[in-house]
Parts: structure tokens; C-alpha cells; sequence
């Protein structure tokens, strides 16, 4: 095919133009091929339509692009990233999904196989706030008893819109439930206090917000524990004691009220914490506090502890042991007084033959007699005793001799000078028959004790010996108890005296058995 002439194209090109042509460089005079990228596309208009969604519109300012290419920024920032594609001649566009009350910037531009356009204007706008819709209901509700007047509750919260959750509670098994409380958006747990013990409740919870309520959770119960069982009783009693005694308790409650609730006191011989047996109890609601129990026990050490057994509320028990006391239980002190089972007046003068080789036999004499015994007469020197046994080895024998005292009574005449008593452990057999007023028993000086003669004529003296070691060695068996002898020695001489020997007739003047010679004993 021929070409046209250059007249004849140049001619046809300007009447095609005329019907329409935008742009006289967009056509190639030698290949009627498009060139160059397309123009910027201009007047970008973003407007929000919904809680979701931003409609754009622009001008198409070219005529040789193949489409439009659409960027997206947060709000008010240049991070814009392409979002999608439209084709040519398109001037539109809806961004769907978008999240409610945001800000978003756009912008596009025109391309083509040359290349893109610029820039449009960048516009922004924010999506409208969402509709309000009635949350999510919670789930996963957990209702659990903390104590005896406090449940706990936790849930899953399913919901991001709303303002909070109200919690309902109804008795136990039953649906008249009641709202108690609510809480904020987003809290999943509660604390219902200021309950009543082994008490039953059931729950349920809902969130809500403008729009209205969620449906409720699942249902959940827990019933509250028992009330805490109150301290256990305190107890004392004495550390020691000879077998009778008692074990008090104190406590703080006042009477329980329960028939089954009790106290209870137990006993160990064994040791402090193992051991123990019950030995005693009581109704609480029959006593008040303190309360003493009597108890009477054989020599030994015990131990004592004591409990209290609370049979009311769901869970009854026992409360804590109280601490354990110790009792040291000896032998029950025994204090007598035994009176001489033998005695007899011993004289001896040393330098005077004639009164040595005297025989004297004192033998046992009637109560309430008057009988004495005066030496008078000048020698140089002369004593006197009295020999006496006490019968007390069966009673003290394997005892404990807390206190032994040797007490007789002197009378005193007048004129009679200072002097001294000495006590002797006899340490020979010996009965009445066998004593003589001039001979002096075998025996071991004990002690000294010193007295002054300057008394009334009718006066008797009191003299006591401590003799608690002597009597000790009976009791353990160490030496045999063959009695004592109070040894009255004269003093220095020359002398004239006149003496009176302690022994038990001359004491009976008085008719007072209490001033006999006497053996004072406290053992156990």
C-alpha cells in the first residue's frame, strides 16, 4: 500500500484531533504508538462513609495510562504503602476493613507502561466511630469458697467493647438471683466477702456497655467453709507437788452450746511429746473459764496437755494442743513427832570413888509423879547424861529426811554456872537393863551445844539439836539407829553445883508431854 502524500496525512491527523484528541504528542507520527507517562491525576477527595470504610475520588488528567495506583498512611504520617490498583479511566475507590474512629492518609498516581505519574494531593480522613453492639458474654465462671466468709470469682472475659461486668448471686441451688456488684472492662475476678459460714451460693456474671447486656456466663457454686474452730485452752499447774493437785484451763470462748463440744485433758509418764493418754473430759457449755480439774498422784513426773473438740458447723474438730506442763510428784511430806522410847540417867564423878562405885538404877516411873535427882557436894568433877532411843526405822526407812530435830527440856536451879551440852550418835546396842548411872555408852560425838545456867529454880529450858544428817544415814541404812546421849559435862573445877539430868521422869513434873524428850522428823 502506498503511503499518503505528507499533505493528505498532516490533513487527516487534524481532523481526527478535532474529534477528539487530548493531546497532540500522544501519538507517534511514524508508528501511531502511545509514549511518555501518563499525566497527574489531581482533586484526590477521601470521605468517610461508615465506622469501616473511606470512599476516594479523583480527576483523570491523562489519556495514556493503564491504570491508577493507590498508597495508604496512618493518619497524619508519610509511611504511605501501596493498597491496590484500579484501571485506566477509573476515578474511584472504596477502602473497606478499616478500624473504627482512625485516621487515615492516601494519595495515587497514574502509570503506564512508560512509568508512573506524580503525586495526586494526599487527603485524609477518619473512619466514624462504631455502631455500639452488646458485648461478648464471659465465660469459664469459677466460683470458690477463700474462707468462712469469702467466695472468689474469676471468668474469662470474651469481649473487647465492654464498660464492665455485673455479678449476680443467688442462695445455692435456687435462681433468685440479685446483681451484688460490678466491676470494670477488662477485671475477670471478684471477691464476695462478709458472707455466712457453711453457707451455699450460686453465681453468675455478664458484661454490658451503652448498647445493653452480654448473655450470662455459665452458673457456678461453692459453698463458704466452717468458722475457724477458736484456740485451744491454756493449762497450768504446779511444777511440783506430794500427790494432790490440780490442772486448770482457761479459755477464751464462752460456753459452745453444742452437746458434743468438750474439752480434754490428756496425761503422759512418758515424755513431753509422746506418750499421751486421756485421763479426763468435760461438756465446755457445763464450766466457765477457768476450770480446775483435781487430780491425786503417785510419786513420779507427768505431763499434761489439753484440747478442745468443737462438734458444731459443717466441719467440726479439734482445736491445737495447748503447751504441755510438767508436774514433779513426790513423796507426800509426812511431819511427826515421837517421844523417847527408853531413857536413863547416867552420873559419873571422876575423882570421888565413894559416889562412882554407887549403884543407881533409874527405872521407868508413873506420869505426873515429881522425881528429880540433885547431886549436892563438893568435887572436882562430875557429869551427867541421858541416854534415849527413838523408834522410828520402820517408818523413815527409804525416805527422805527433809528435817530431824533433837529436842529436850533442862530445869535449871539457882546458882548453877554456864555451861555446855554435847550430843552423841550412839553407836552400840543398848536397852534399860544394860544401863547404869555410872556407865557411859560407846558412842560418836556428834556436836557442841552451849547454854547458860542463870535461870529461874522452876524453869525448863528448851534445847534443840539439828540432827537431820544422823537421821538420814538411819533412814538410808548407812548406820544403824541405836539412839542418842546428851552429855552434860561440869564445868572447870572447883565446882558446887547442883544438877538435874534431862531425862524424861524429871520432865513429867510438869505434866506436859510436849517437854519429854522428843525426836521432831518431816520426811517423805
Amino acid at each position: 500500500m502506498k503511503s499518503l502524500p505528507i499533505v493528505v496525512r498532516s490533513l487527516l491527523i487534524i481532523l481526527l484531533c478535532s474529534a477528539g484528541c487530548k493531546d497532540n504528542n500522544s501519538v507517534n507520527p511514524s508508528s501511531n504508538q502511545p509514549v511518555g507517562v501518563p499525566a497527574t491525576p489531581t482533586s484526590l477527595n477521601a470521605t468517610a462513609v461508615s465506622s469501616s470504610q473511606i470512599n476516594l475520588s479523583w480527576t483523570d488528567a491523562s489519556t495514556n495510562e493503564t491504570g491508577f495506583r493507590i498508597e495508604r498512611a496512618p493518619g497524619g504520617t508519610t509511611s504511605f504503602a501501596e493498597i491496590t490498583t484500579v484501571g485506566a479511566n477509573v476515578t474511584t475507590y472504596q477502602n473497606t476493613s478499616l478500624s473504627a474512629s482512625t485516621s487515615y492518609s492516601y494519595r495515587i498516581r497514574a502509570y503506564n507502561t512508560a512509568g508512573n505519574s506524580g503525586y495526586s494531593n494526599t487527603d485524609t480522613a477518619t473512619t466514624q466511630a462504631a455502631a455500639a453492639t452488646a458485648p461478648s458474654a464471659p465465660t469459664n465462671l469459677n466460683a470458690t469458697a477463700a474462707s468462712s466468709t469469702q467466695v472468689n470469682l474469676s471468668w474469662t472475659d470474651n469481649a473487647n467493647n465492654e464498660t464492665g461486668f455485673r455479678i449476680e448471686r443467688a442462695p445455692g441451688g435456687t435462681t433468685s438471683f440479685v446483681e451484688i456488684g460490678t466491676v470494670g472492662a477488662n477485671v475477670t475476678s471478684y471477691q464476695n466477702t462478709g458472707l455466712t459460714a457453711s453457707t451455699n451460693y450460686g453465681y453468675r456474671v455478664r458484661a454490658y456497655n451503652t448498647a445493653g447486656n452480654s448473655g450470662y456466663s455459665n452458673t457456678d457454686t461453692a459453698m463458704t467453709q466452717a468458722p475457724p474452730l477458736p484456740s485451744g485452752p491454756a493449762i497450768s499447774a504446779p511444777t511440783t507437788s506430794t500427790g494432790s493437785f490440780s490442772v486448770t484451763l482457761t479459755y477464751s470462748w464462752p460456753s459452745l452450746g453444742s452437746s458434743q463440744d468438750r474439752y480434754e485433758l490428756e496425761q503422759s509418764t512418758t515424755s513431753s511429746s509422746s506418750g499421751f493418754t486421756l485421763i479426763h473430759t468435760s461438756t465446755l457449755g457445763s464450766h466457765t473459764s477457768p476450770y480446775s480439774i483435781p487430780l491425786t498422784k503417785t510419786a513420779g513426773t507427768y505431763y499434761f496437755r489439753a484440747r478442745a473438740y468443737v462438734g458444731t458447723g459443717a466441719s467440726p474438730g479439734y482445736t491445737a494442743y495447748s503447751s504441755v506442763v510438767t508436774v514433779v510428784v513426790s513423796s507426800q511430806v509426812i511431819t511427826q513427832t515421837y517421844y523417847a522410847s527408853y531413857d536413863n540417867l547416867l552420873m559419873n564423878n571422876s575423882t570421888n570413888t565413894a559416889v562412882a562405885n554407887t549403884v543407881y538404877s533409874n527405872s521407868e516411873l508413873a506420869v505426873g509423879t515429881d522425881f528429880f535427882y540433885t547431886i549436892v557436894g563438893t568435887f572436882n568433877y562430875i557429869q551427867t547424861a541421858s541416854v534415849m532411843r527413838f523408834d522410828v526405822q520402820s517408818a523413815i526407812s527409804g525416805k527422805s529426811i527433809l528435817e530431824a530435830k533433837l529436842r529436850f527440856y533442862q530445869r535449871i536451879l539457882p546458882g548453877d554456872f554456864a555451861g555446855r551440852f554435847r550430843l552423841a550418835a550412839i553407836a552400840s546396842t543398848w536397852n534399860p537393863s544394860t544401863i547404869t548411872w555410872n556407865a557411859f555408852m560407846s558412842m560418836n560425838y556428834w556436836t557442841d551445844y552451849v547454854f547458860n545456867f542463870q535461870a529461874l529454880a522452876t524453869t525448863a529450858v528448851p534445847f534443840e539439836f539439828d540432827v537431820t544428817a544422823i537421821v538420814q544415814m538411819w533412814a538410808s541404812g548407812t548406820r544403824t539407829n541405836y539412839g542418842f546421849q546428851i552429855w552434860e559435862p561440869s564445868p572447870s573445877p572447883p565446882g558446887y553445883e547442883s544438877y538435874q539430868a534431862p531425862s524424861i521422869q524429871s520432865l513429867e513434873l510438869y505434866n506436859a508431854t510436849n517437854q519429854r524428850p522428843q525426836l521432831y522428823l518431816r520426811y517423805q
